[in-house]
């Protein structure tokens, strides 16, 4: 297949923000923009690549053709026009031969190479198609062109406006057969100076146009973008490993566990990250160690075992092992107790101790909660309510004879349940008040109470993070009509009800941040 490049625009924007070099020539981690093109084109294994410029790029012009000195496969194309309809059109009539199959892109375009490539592979594999083209769910153009598709990714529609409910526009990368070809020379003739109304005559014509969603892709038109796809590309080769909780560790909330994590997916993609997904039964040492970072959902033993062995790899792992660990309500509660944070009266009660003896310091509650202490909620018999002495040594029993070996009891706190979800070191805090929990029979009460400080919520939640070591977590709190709060539970990762699609890009921002420290 071969390979063409519209590089004949003036980068006008680009000059007057102080950028004094064409745009091909405009550097990204040391590599020019049209150096990059050049080298990915090369690897597909191309027989030809055309490249228009603009005559008033002498610089440009220079460099391209030392470079076709060493490598006659390049044709360069030296034209001033006015548009990039018109760079294409002097493309195909520059050819001595017609193409049979053409790749063209602009030369600002930015994407993964990982994702070309399967991409180039794609349409390989497809003879029956007229065109491919690229498109990305990463709307950040000043006129996108929208793109509206069927189940199987056939175009039906361009547009200048949004059509559809899926957020999709056009890349400007273009693989084209020769019926698409064709279609560019009746475009030509009838004065079509855009290529996007060359676009949508490949649909109006019955040309079987497909879209392949590339994740992310940027174009450079001003200063500012340069940053941005430094970014990028120094994020798009790093292999991020997401691990899926299993579901006996999300009673009562598995589809909403799974949507948070298929969004931290989906966004760690828009930023241009490899994202491999697991579920914690199937974590293996080995894709650990291929990771260079690893967003954790997983609260088994073995899981969190294999995760703390990377974490003394230096790799970064959200959340930690740790901080996993010291959710589990024995830890949890004394290590709430030693930062100072208001939790209710506990005491620990082990297996073959006599829950009576145990909890004679707290003769003075009106009722008492019996939860297991070895690890987080997994079913409502975890977390079940007292009201008398003789019914507190029942559920301690029977939480004995579950083979659970530590209980923890607390007094019961009189108030309204907070739900508050947190990701430390970000300024995302949400809070609300459900109407009872999820497993025990405590139900929100109504009343008057003191309004709540979201200041307070997120000094608190900063306080409860540096004490469990965790970055992504929510904690139940009971607010008293005095407006004193209780922490009376965390919960690493959770699935953050209706602020999932919010977190989830806040957790991918951490991602990239923490994908810059990484050892690659």
């Amino acid at each position: 297949m071969k390979y063409a490049i519209i590089a004949a625009g003036e980068g006008s924007r680009l000059r007057e923000e102080g950028i004094e070099v064409p745009k091909p020539m405009v550097s990204l981690r040391g590599e020019m923009l049209i150096e990059r093109l050049i080298r990915i084109f090369k690897s597909q294994g191309t027989e030809e690549i055309s490249i228009i410029i603009n005559a008033h790029s002498p610089e440009l012009k220079e460099y391209l053709e030392g470079v076709i000195r060493r490598d006659s496969s390049i044709n360069l194309i030296v034209k001033t026009t006015p548009s990039s309809a018109h760079s294409f059109y002097a493309i195909l009539n520059h050819s001595c031969r017609p193409f049979e199959e053409l790749c063209l892109t602009t030369v600002d375009t930015i994407f993964s190479e990982e994702v070309f490539k399967s991409y180039i592979d794609d349409f390989n594999s497809r003879k029956d198609i007229d065109a491919l083209m690229a498109t990305t769910d990463y709307v950040d153009d000043e006129k996108p062109l929208w793109v509206r598709t069927d189940e199987r990714n056939r175009i039906l529609e361009f547009s200048s406006c949004q059509k559809s409910e899926r957020a999709l526009v056009s890349g400007g990368i273009y693989c084209l057969r020769k019926k698409a070809l064709s279609v560019a020379f009746d475009a030509m003739e009838q004065g079509v100076e855009r290529m996007r109304n060359y676009q949508q005559m490949l649909v109006e014509k019955g040309c079987e146009v497909f879209a392949f969603n590339f994740g992310k892709i940027l174009d450079i038109d001003h200063a500012g973008d340069i940053d941005k796809a430094e970014c990028f590309l120094e994020s798009q080769n790093k292999r991020v490993l997401c691990i899926e909780r299993a579901e006996r560790f999300s009673a009562g909330c598995e589809q909403k566990d799974k949507r948070l994590f298929d969004l931290v997916c989906q966004a760690l993609e828009k930023r241009g990250m490899r994202v491999y997904a697991v579920g914690e039964d199937f974590l293996s040492k080995e894709e650990l160690q291929q990771a260079d970072c690893v967003v954790s959902m997983a609260r088994s033993e073995a899981a969190t075992d294999m995760l703390n062995e990377v974490c003394q790899a230096k790799i970064g792992v959200i959340n930690s092992p740790e901080g996993v660990r010291n959710c589990s309500r024995a830890r949890l509660n004394t290590l709430l107790q030693d930062m100072g944070i208001a939790i209710p009266r506990f005491v620990v009660v082990n297996r073959g101790e006599a829950a009576l003896d145990c909890v004679k310091g707290l003769e003075d509650c009106s009722s008492w909660w019996v939860k297991r202490a070895d690890a987080q909620t997994m079913c409502a018999g975890d977390v079940v309510r007292s009201r008398s002495e003789k019914e507190l040594a029942k559920l301690v029993e029977e939480m004995f004879a579950r083979q659970i070996d530590q209980c923890l009891v607390c007094e019961h706190i009189c108030g309204r349940l907070v739900k508050v979800y947190h990701i430390a070191e970000s300024e995302f805090l949400e809070y609300f008040f459900p109407s009872a929990d999820k497993f025990s029979d405590l139900e929100n009460i109504s009343g008057n109470f003191p309004d709540i400080s979201k200041e307070f919520l997120k000094q608190l939640s900063d306080k409860v993070a540096k004490a469990l070591k965790l970055e992504v977590f929510g904690m139940d709190l009971i607010q008293t009509k005095e407006g004193k709060f209780y922490v009376i539970d965390v919960n690493d990762f959770p699935s953050f009800s209706d602020f999932a699609p919010k977190a989830a890009d806040v957790i991918s921002d951490k991602v990239t941040g923490l994908c810059k420290q990484i050892r690659k």
